[in-house]
Protein backbone atom coordinates (compact mmCIF):
# COMPACT_ATOMS: atom_id res chain seq x y z
CA UNK A 1 0.00 0.00 0.00
CA UNK A 2 1.40 3.14 -1.29
CA UNK A 3 2.98 6.21 1.73
CA UNK A 4 -0.30 8.38 0.77
CA UNK A 5 -2.81 6.09 1.94
CA UNK A 6 -1.60 6.24 5.45
CA UNK A 7 -4.85 8.48 5.99
CA UNK A 8 -6.91 5.41 5.33
CA UNK A 9 -5.63 3.99 9.16
CA UNK A 10 -6.34 7.15 11.39
CA UNK A 11 -7.05 4.94 13.97
CA UNK A 12 -3.65 2.82 14.00
CA UNK A 13 -1.84 4.06 17.33
CA UNK A 14 1.37 1.61 16.93
CA UNK A 15 1.89 3.10 13.38
CA UNK A 16 4.42 5.91 14.09
CA UNK A 17 6.50 3.84 16.64
CA UNK A 18 7.09 0.55 14.42
CA UNK A 19 7.60 2.56 11.45
CA UNK A 20 6.75 -0.69 9.17
CA UNK A 21 4.58 -0.57 6.06
CA UNK A 22 0.91 -1.88 6.20
CA UNK A 23 1.69 -4.79 4.27
CA UNK A 24 3.03 -6.04 7.49
CA UNK A 25 0.08 -5.62 9.43
CA UNK A 26 -2.97 -7.71 10.45
CA UNK A 27 -6.11 -5.41 10.19
CA UNK A 28 -8.23 -5.42 13.77
CA UNK A 29 -12.07 -4.74 12.35
CA UNK A 30 -14.66 -3.84 14.82
CA UNK A 31 -18.21 -2.86 15.18
CA UNK A 32 -19.31 0.81 14.31
CA UNK A 33 -20.89 0.54 17.91
CA UNK A 34 -19.61 1.46 21.37
CA UNK A 35 -19.57 -2.43 21.65
CA UNK A 36 -15.86 -2.81 20.81
CA UNK A 37 -16.90 -6.08 19.48
CA UNK A 38 -14.03 -7.19 17.33
CA UNK A 39 -16.04 -8.53 14.02
CA UNK A 40 -12.97 -9.32 12.02
CA UNK A 41 -9.07 -9.90 11.38
CA UNK A 42 -7.93 -9.24 7.57
CA UNK A 43 -4.54 -9.32 5.78
CA UNK A 44 -6.84 -7.94 2.83
CA UNK A 45 -5.76 -4.09 2.97
CA UNK A 46 -9.13 -3.47 0.83
CA UNK A 47 -11.42 -5.11 2.74
CA UNK A 48 -10.00 -2.37 5.87
CA UNK A 49 -10.31 0.32 3.60
CA UNK A 50 -13.79 -0.20 2.33
CA UNK A 51 -15.04 -1.39 6.69
CA UNK A 52 -13.46 2.10 7.39
CA UNK A 53 -15.42 3.79 4.78
CA UNK A 54 -18.62 1.82 6.08
CA UNK A 55 -17.69 3.53 9.08
CA UNK A 56 -16.45 0.66 11.45
CA UNK A 57 -13.28 1.00 13.56
CA UNK A 58 -9.80 -0.68 12.00
CA UNK A 59 -6.53 -0.85 14.27
CA UNK A 60 -3.70 -2.46 12.52
CA UNK A 61 -1.20 -4.31 14.11
CA UNK A 62 1.79 -6.41 14.03
CA UNK A 63 0.38 -10.41 13.63
CA UNK A 64 2.11 -11.73 16.57
CA UNK A 65 3.29 -9.03 18.67
CA UNK A 66 0.08 -7.59 20.13
CA UNK A 67 -2.47 -10.29 18.19
CA UNK A 68 -2.51 -12.90 21.75
CA UNK A 69 -4.21 -10.17 23.67
CA UNK A 70 -6.31 -9.01 21.13
CA UNK A 71 -8.01 -12.67 20.77
CA UNK A 72 -8.47 -13.32 24.29
CA UNK A 73 -11.79 -14.59 24.32
CA UNK A 74 -12.23 -14.54 20.42
CA UNK A 75 -12.17 -17.81 18.13
CA UNK A 76 -9.79 -17.25 15.40
CA UNK A 77 -11.63 -19.34 13.19
CA UNK A 78 -15.14 -17.53 13.43
CA UNK A 79 -13.20 -14.07 12.80
CA UNK A 80 -10.87 -14.41 9.85
CA UNK A 81 -11.13 -15.68 6.39
CA UNK A 82 -8.93 -18.94 5.62
CA UNK A 83 -6.23 -16.77 3.74
CA UNK A 84 -5.39 -14.55 6.67
CA UNK A 85 -5.52 -17.78 8.31
CA UNK A 86 -3.36 -19.97 6.47
CA UNK A 87 -1.01 -17.65 5.29
CA UNK A 88 -0.13 -15.09 8.58
CA UNK A 89 -1.60 -15.55 11.51
CA UNK A 90 -1.10 -19.53 11.59
CA UNK A 91 2.06 -20.19 10.93
CA UNK A 92 2.84 -16.65 13.17
CA UNK A 93 1.17 -17.87 15.91
CA UNK A 94 2.84 -21.41 16.19
CA UNK A 95 6.32 -19.53 15.89
CA UNK A 96 5.53 -17.71 19.15
CA UNK A 97 3.79 -21.01 20.42
CA UNK A 98 6.82 -23.50 19.97
CA UNK A 99 8.73 -20.89 22.25
CA UNK A 100 6.62 -21.14 24.64
CA UNK A 101 6.33 -24.81 24.28
CA UNK A 102 9.83 -25.22 24.80
CA UNK A 103 8.98 -24.23 28.42
CA UNK A 104 9.13 -28.07 30.01
CA UNK A 105 8.40 -26.63 33.51
CA UNK A 106 4.83 -25.84 31.79
CA UNK A 107 2.37 -28.11 30.32
CA UNK A 108 -0.33 -27.03 27.91
CA UNK A 109 -3.93 -28.09 28.60
CA UNK A 110 -3.80 -30.12 25.38
CA UNK A 111 0.00 -31.29 24.69
CA UNK A 112 -1.32 -32.89 21.44
CA UNK A 113 -4.41 -32.48 18.88
CA UNK A 114 -4.48 -35.35 16.47
CA UNK A 115 -4.84 -33.88 12.46
CA UNK A 116 -7.90 -36.00 12.18
CA UNK A 117 -9.78 -34.93 15.65
CA UNK A 118 -13.26 -34.15 14.19
CA UNK A 119 -13.95 -30.64 13.75
CA UNK A 120 -16.64 -30.28 16.07
CA UNK A 121 -14.78 -31.53 18.91
CA UNK A 122 -11.88 -29.66 18.15
CA UNK A 123 -14.34 -26.44 17.93
CA UNK A 124 -15.49 -27.48 21.87
CA UNK A 125 -11.50 -27.69 22.44
CA UNK A 126 -10.95 -24.45 21.16
CA UNK A 127 -14.11 -22.46 22.67
CA UNK A 128 -13.16 -23.45 26.06
CA UNK A 129 -9.36 -22.65 25.59
CA UNK A 130 -9.49 -19.06 24.33
CA UNK A 131 -12.17 -18.42 27.48
CA UNK A 132 -8.47 -18.25 29.48
CA UNK A 133 -5.22 -19.63 27.48
CA UNK A 134 -2.06 -19.27 28.74
CA UNK A 135 1.29 -18.80 27.10
CA UNK A 136 1.67 -22.24 26.61
CA UNK A 137 -1.90 -23.23 24.73
CA UNK A 138 -1.18 -20.93 21.61
CA UNK A 139 0.38 -24.00 19.84
CA UNK A 140 -2.96 -26.25 20.84
CA UNK A 141 -5.12 -22.91 19.59
CA UNK A 142 -3.21 -23.12 16.48
CA UNK A 143 -3.99 -26.85 15.99
CA UNK A 144 -7.50 -26.51 16.90
CA UNK A 145 -8.33 -23.72 14.48
CA UNK A 146 -6.52 -25.00 11.65
CA UNK A 147 -8.83 -28.41 12.08
CA UNK A 148 -11.86 -25.97 12.39
CA UNK A 149 -10.59 -23.83 9.20
CA UNK A 150 -10.02 -26.94 7.69
CA UNK A 151 -13.14 -28.23 7.42
CA UNK A 152 -14.72 -24.61 6.63
CA UNK A 153 -12.55 -24.55 3.44
CA UNK A 154 -12.79 -28.10 2.07
CA UNK A 155 -9.24 -28.61 2.82
CA UNK A 156 -7.20 -30.95 4.86
CA UNK A 157 -5.61 -29.68 7.69
CA UNK A 158 -2.03 -28.96 7.15
CA UNK A 159 0.24 -30.74 9.07
CA UNK A 160 2.85 -27.37 8.97
CA UNK A 161 0.53 -26.20 11.68
CA UNK A 162 1.18 -29.46 14.08
CA UNK A 163 3.67 -29.71 16.54
CA UNK A 164 5.51 -33.39 15.65
CA UNK A 165 3.66 -35.59 18.40
CA UNK A 166 0.27 -34.35 17.12
CA UNK A 167 0.98 -35.45 13.72
CA UNK A 168 1.80 -39.02 15.38
CA UNK A 169 -1.71 -38.74 16.77
CA UNK A 170 -4.52 -40.23 15.41
CA UNK A 171 -8.03 -40.16 16.85
CA UNK A 172 -9.57 -42.60 13.96
CA UNK A 173 -7.31 -45.10 15.01
CA UNK A 174 -7.10 -44.58 18.72
CA UNK A 175 -10.58 -44.19 20.45
CA UNK A 176 -13.44 -44.23 17.66
CA UNK A 177 -13.34 -47.90 16.51
CA UNK A 178 -13.37 -50.08 19.25
CA UNK A 179 -17.10 -49.85 21.91
CA UNK A 180 -15.04 -51.35 24.99
CA UNK A 181 -11.72 -49.27 24.46
CA UNK A 182 -14.09 -46.39 24.51
CA UNK A 183 -15.81 -47.49 27.94
CA UNK A 184 -12.52 -48.35 29.48
CA UNK A 185 -11.18 -44.76 27.95
CA UNK A 186 -14.60 -43.17 29.94
CA UNK A 187 -13.85 -45.77 32.93
CA UNK A 188 -10.44 -43.78 33.32
CA UNK A 189 -11.42 -40.36 32.37
CA UNK A 190 -13.84 -40.81 35.77
CA UNK A 191 -10.86 -41.40 37.69
CA UNK A 192 -8.83 -39.27 36.61
CA UNK A 193 -11.68 -36.45 37.23
CA UNK A 194 -11.93 -37.52 40.93
CA UNK A 195 -8.32 -37.24 41.21
CA UNK A 196 -7.74 -33.46 40.31
CA UNK A 197 -11.06 -32.27 41.57
CA UNK A 198 -10.09 -33.51 44.71
CA UNK A 199 -6.48 -32.00 44.19
CA UNK A 200 -8.01 -28.58 43.07
CA UNK A 201 -10.35 -28.41 46.11
CA UNK A 202 -7.33 -29.57 48.64
CA UNK A 203 -5.06 -26.89 46.75
CA UNK A 204 -3.74 -24.33 48.84
CA UNK A 205 -1.63 -22.84 46.07
CA UNK A 206 -3.33 -20.84 43.43
CA UNK A 207 -1.05 -22.27 40.70
CA UNK A 208 -2.03 -25.67 41.82
CA UNK A 209 -5.38 -25.20 42.09
CA UNK A 210 -5.39 -23.62 38.58
CA UNK A 211 -3.79 -26.54 37.31
CA UNK A 212 -5.89 -29.04 38.68
CA UNK A 213 -9.09 -26.73 37.07
CA UNK A 214 -7.47 -26.85 33.48
CA UNK A 215 -7.13 -30.83 33.95
CA UNK A 216 -10.96 -31.09 35.10
CA UNK A 217 -11.94 -28.39 32.14
CA UNK A 218 -9.85 -30.80 29.79
CA UNK A 219 -11.56 -33.94 31.13
CA UNK A 220 -14.72 -32.98 31.24
CA UNK A 221 -14.45 -32.10 27.38
CA UNK A 222 -13.02 -35.36 26.87
CA UNK A 223 -15.22 -37.32 28.17
CA UNK A 224 -18.49 -35.56 26.23
CA UNK A 225 -16.34 -36.52 23.12
CA UNK A 226 -16.04 -40.01 24.37
CA UNK A 227 -20.15 -40.13 25.08
CA UNK A 228 -20.90 -39.02 21.35
CA UNK A 229 -18.35 -41.54 20.30
CA UNK A 230 -19.97 -44.15 22.35
CA UNK A 231 -23.13 -43.30 20.72
CA UNK A 232 -21.92 -43.12 17.21
CA UNK A 233 -20.89 -46.80 17.65
CA UNK A 234 -24.14 -48.21 19.47
CA UNK A 235 -25.85 -50.82 16.96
Amino acid sequence: MAHSEREYFSHAPYLDRYEVDLENFIHLIYEKNDSRRLIKVSSDDNEARAALLSGREVINHQPVSILFLILKGVNPAECMDDDTWFNVVGPAMKAVGDRYGSDTYKTAMWDGVPPDLPAPFADKRLKLLIADYLAEDITTIVELTEIVMAIKNGREPARSLFREKSVSMSWSKGLSGNADGLQLSMQYNLELQDKYFSLRDAATDIAQQRFAQRMCDRLEAEQRELLISVARTAP
